[in-house]
């Protein structure tokens, strides 16, 4: 899949990097601007993620996290010459990931990379996609 990286944009910088993949016509947007919860920023795992080559992401359920039930971590994946990466990069925020779990969407929704930065402050910004036609009951949960 095309990541969707962007190089037009006016207010890129060099440490910054866009990205818009297209949205499936039966998907549309839940969730708009979305970054990890906790101090991922400090993690190197997230530093070596905002450099790689070909970034997407996907969502899978923590089943060993004692403290949160619904907790969802937000992985990294990259493509290279030597096959895909995987990046732990944290856990959604607690309320995103109590609406995709107690609403049965896990499984049905994804992420949406929309931007990195890896100069003095690392950054991971993303969408959560969801069937188009279920937000309104993905918001009332």
């Amino acid at each position: 899949m095309d990541s969707g990286e962007q190089f037009d944009r006016g207010y890129a910088t060099k440490d910054r990097r866009w990205f818009l993949p297209v949205i499936p016509e039966s998907m549309q947007i839940y969730e708009y601007d979305v970054s990890p919860a906790g101090a991922f920023f400090k993690n190197r795992v997230v530093v070596d993620f905002t450099k790689a080559e070909n970034p997407s992401l996907g969502l899978e359920r923590d089943v060993s996290n004692k403290d949160d039930p619904n907790a969802i971590k937000i992985i990294g994946y990259s493509k290279g010459d030597f096959g895909v990466q995987k990046y732990d990069l944290g856990l959604l925020p607690e309320e995103i990931a109590r609406r995709i779990v107690q609403g049965g969407f896990l499984g049905h929704v994804q992420a949406r990379l929309r931007a990195l930065r890896y100069g003095e402050y690392k950054e991971v910004r993303f969408e959560i996609l969801g069937p188009r036609g279920g937000k309104e009951f993905y918001h009332d949960i």
